[in-house]
């Protein structure tokens, strides 16, 4: 189970993780990704985040901070199926 986690970028987009998957939404669009096709996530070190798919398409996003960007990659590759969790 996914805790719910919402990234508000800079530009006022937001992309919410969940247990249905990732919802990528903006003033024009809203886009729905189901975890079982997103192959990596990564940031560029700054203040956006790549979210690649596994038929090669990739969404790049803006995560309004790097420590934002930062958490919510490490957030969303944990969540993705196969990722292997550490135990407690």
């Amino acid at each position: 189970m996914v805790s719910s986690q919402i990234l508000i970028g800079g530009d006022g987009a937001e992309t919410v993780l969940d247990d249905s998957g990732l919802r990528l939404v903006d003033s024009r669009t809203r886009t729905e990704i189901p975890l079982t096709v997103v192959q990596e996530a990564r940031s560029d070190g700054g203040r956006h985040i790549e979210i690649v798919l596994s038929d090669g398409a990739v969404h790049r996003v803006d995560a309004g901070n790097p420590t934002a960007a930062t958490t919510f990659v490490a957030t969303l590759t944990a969540a993705l199926p196969g990722t292997a969790r550490p135990r407690r």
